[in-house]
């Protein structure tokens, strides 16, 4: 049933009604013989019906309002902007549904116009909510990020040669010969953790309180050779 439906008797409004909870409308006081009555409803075509009305009788006309939809298109990536194949999108509240292909593709038909929330799932990736906000008889473009799950390294850099700490050495995590995702930056005593940053040790010479953070074990000690720190 469609509530708040507005329902109008033609040639302009001599009574109108709205739908309930139900769907139901009444109106009443509508003059006899053939009426246009006109039904409405927010996120569907109109529609017109003809009715007989007879006088002191109650004559009933039921409406089937068809639902106005658009379609959703895109591509789902990771976090590295990689396709990701296999995806399931479905739109909240629907039976609507799909798959990603192998360029991450998707294409949802028929999905109701107005705001639509997506829920956007892959194996070994964080799910995720996409609103989009459908209009009638267009094609919404819209690209979907799932994320990586993380975990964390924390460790010290020591000079091989004494096993001093080394302050300042740089943390590069990422594709080995390709692109760097994440950095860091040692600590005076040498320590690194994922948010250490350069102006936080040129600050304050500590890297967001080390040994503070619970990154779990086990816990990554790197040395580098003296000749290498020179270099």
């Amino acid at each position: 049933p469609i509530a708040n439906a507005d329902i109008e008797l033609l040639p302009f409004p001599l009574t109108f009604a709205n739908s309930d909870a139900g769907g139901n409308y009444t109106m009443n006081d509508v003059p006899t013989g053939q009426q246009v009555i006109l039904a409405t409803a927010q996120g569907f075509y109109a529609k017109l019906a003809v009715v007989n009305v007879n006088a002191g009788q109650t004559s009933t006309q039921d409406f089937a309002l068809t639902p106005q939809v658009g379609t959703v298109t895109g591509i789902v990536l990771d976090n590295f902007s990689q396709p990701v194949v296999g995806a399931t999108l479905a739109v909240a509240g629907t039976n609507i549904a799909a798959v990603t292909d192998a360029e991450g593709r998707y294409t949802l038909g028929n999905v109701p116009v107005g705001a639509q929330m997506l829920n956007v799932s892959a194996i070994g990736l964080r799910s995720t909510q996409a609103t989009v906000n459908v209009v009638t008889d267009e094609t919404i473009y819209k690209d979907i990020y799932l994320q990586t799950p993380t975990g964390a390294v924390r460790g010290t850099v020591r000079n091989a040669a004494n096993n001093q700490p080394i302050a300042g050495a740089s943390i590069l995590v990422g594709i080995p010969f390709g692109a760097v995702y994440y950095s860091a930056f040692t600590d005076a005593n040498g320590n690194y953790a994922p948010d250490c940053v350069l102006t936080n040790l040129l600050t304050n010479g500590e890297c967001g309180q080390v040994n503070n953070l619970q990154f779990g074990q086990p816990s990554v000690n790197l040395v580098w050779p003296e000749e290498a720190r020179k270099g």
